[in-house]
């Protein structure tokens, strides 16, 4: 049972009591509502904050600091939830039963040196450490233009959402990015301190209130808290797009708007109807698209219950792209008439049913479901109400959620060799040059 803490308005404190683990787990989430304009501030925060501070100014010696202290792991990394972008500072230490040692207080130090005491001067952050954590950050996001799947994702984003801040990556974008200085960056850090909706959790064996002192010693101030969360946008006119590129594999990504939601009457029939579709091994995507008609290299779908979308992506050969895209229509419409057994529905159940219970098991699933039930708490189901109603959802209400389902985009990425880009190329520029542009005037 999570025991939850006010340290201040807008900043809280979970409890998560635990003897299943050898280790102790902190999460620490800063959340505001999701804006273009600060989301590579907040992924250089990430970096920048868990590599140096001012009690350990250099990266060596603090992760010296770390690996003595039992091998503590830290991390960070932002991402989106629903209307929320988060920005989120996870510790693992080992319990101090184990070592005999106070690991959770050294822990909580660390965490706090981390959070509050960055290397900065003068009002900016060091230069020496903010360069090298931007420019590794512009390398990372320039990568990823090589990624075509990923590229693919982002752009089905982009023609999906139809409000900005929705449709950039949550880690930003190189042009973004590059927009971004020491100096106003910390000034952000500062706003983001004193502004952002907060909730630490921990996880394991720990005494409540040797935790509840010490994380008051934060000091927190009082904040406005962040509780809007879901996502959602009116039906629009379908797009389809192909776009070409040098690569090895098209790309196909399909979007459709879902209006349900967590934790709604439909949602685990949703549950259910996506692992039919292409959420599990046994799907027919997976089982029909790729393994018998072999028209995909991989193929999945997924769905958003805090933005209302639902998609598909595949990797496929460039002469599978339209075959591919008309059989996951023809898939989705027999799901829409009902056309699967009683026997795919129950191992449907069945993998989802041991998905859930292996959740149970890892501490980030549990974190994350805390952290969800923490926001939503009139939505959370308790796991003997979770598994039952899994249990109780019906053909009838499979194809309900189908056929609730509206196709938004289609995009495809239609792969092209580098002979045929540079024929492509040397054609328009013949065009140019015949209608007088582009030449010498």
């Amino acid at each position: 049972m999570t025991k939850t803490v006010k340290l201040a308005e807008g900043v809280n404190l979970h409890l998560l009591p635990s003897k299943k683990y050898k280790t102790v787990h902190f999460m620490v989430r800063f959340r505001e509502l999701a804006s273009r304009e600060t989301l590579a501030e907040r992924a250089i925060l990430a970096n920048l904050l868990t590599m140096a501070n001012a009690k350990y100014p250099h990266p060596k010696d603090f992760q010296a600091a770390l690996a003595m202290n039992f091998g503590m792991r830290l991390g960070a990394g932002t991402t989106s939830k629903g209307l929320q972008h988060n920005l989120t500072f996870g510790m693992n230490v080992v319990e101090p039963a184990f070592v005999g040692e106070d690991t959770l207080a050294k822990a909580v130090e660390l965490l706090r040196a981390v959070i509050f005491e960055p290397l900065a001067e003068n009002g900016s952050f060091n230069a020496q450490i903010f360069d090298l954590i931007k420019t590794n950050g512009l390398h990372d996001l320039a990568s990823l233009k090589d990624d075509n799947a990923y590229m693919a994702a982002v752009k089905l984003d982009q023609l999906f959402y139809t409000d900005i801040n929705m449709a950039t990556p949550s880690h930003g974008t190189v042009e973004l990015m590059e927009h971004v200085d020491a100096a106003g960056l910390y000034a952000y850090y500062l706003t983001m301190l004193a502004t952002n909706s907060v909730d630490i959790y921990v996880l394991g064996n720990v005494d409540d209130a040797a935790m509840t002192r010490a994380f008051k010693d934060w000091n927190f101030s009082d904040r406005m808290p962040i509780n809007d969360i879901f996502y959602s946008q009116a039906v629009k006119e379908e797009t389809e797009l192909i776009k070409s590129k040098e690569a090895y594999q098209s790309q196909l990504a399909m979007a459709w708007l879902m209006p349900i939601q967590y934790g709604d009457s439909d949602y685990l029939a949703l549950q259910v109807f996506n692992g039919l579709f292409g959420g599990q091994p046994n799907s027919k995507l997976f089982s029909i698209v790729r393994e018998r008609e072999s028209l995909a290299y991989g193929i999945n779908s997924r769905f958003d219950s805090f933005t209302g979308m639902m998609s598909v992506m595949a990797g496929v050969d460039d002469e599978n792209l339209l075959l591919a895209r008309d059989l996951v229509i023809a898939l989705l419409e027999e799901l829409k008439n009902g056309d699967f057994s009683e026997e795919d529905l129950s191992q449907t159940k069945a993998l989802l049913r041991n998905g859930y219970l292996a959740g149970k098991d890892s501490p980030s699933s549990q974190l994350e479901m805390a952290f969800v039930a923490g926001l939503l708490p009139e939505r959370e189901l308790s796991d003997e109400e979770w598994l039952a109603n899994l249990e109780a959802v019906k053909s009838e209400d499979v194809q309900r959620v189908a056929q609730k389902l509206k196709i938004q985009v289609t995009y495809m990425l239609k792969s092209i060799s580098l002979t045929e880009e540079l024929e492509k190329d040397e054609s328009v520029e013949s065009d140019l040059s015949t209608q007088g542009i582009g030449g010498a005037e």
